[in-house]
């Protein structure tokens, strides 16, 4: 889940500019792949490929939302064709322990 503010980080405003798409679209992605990163415990999403499929984007221009989200901060290379979400678990709401 996204952090309280997201709306008004620069990033995330950075991100909405470069994709032209209504905030709450791109919101969605974010969630979508931060989903996929917190359910594996791993940052890491492998290609620019994969990256847009852990977003869930129907984007018609492939390629269009990875290079936004690296454009903007909100993923890193970490090694040659390699990418990885920043700073995934330094982000991650803590876990609420269930009743007893």
């Amino acid at each position: 889940m996204a952090r309280p503010g997201i709306r008004t980080n620069l990033k995330f405003r950075r991100l909405c500019k470069i994709l032209g798409e209504p905030v709450p679209h791109v919101l969605g992605y974010l969630e979508c792949m931060w989903a996929i990163g917190y359910e594996s415990g791993e940052a890491v999403l492998g290609s620019a490929e994969n990256v847009e499929l852990a977003a869930e984007y129907p984007g018609p221009t492939e390629g269009a939302l990875f290079s936004a989200l690296l454009a903007s901060g909100f993923i890193d290379q970490v090694s040659d064709g390699v990418y990885q979400i920043h700073d995934l678990l330094e982000h991650q709401q803590p876990v609420a322990d269930p009743p007893a």
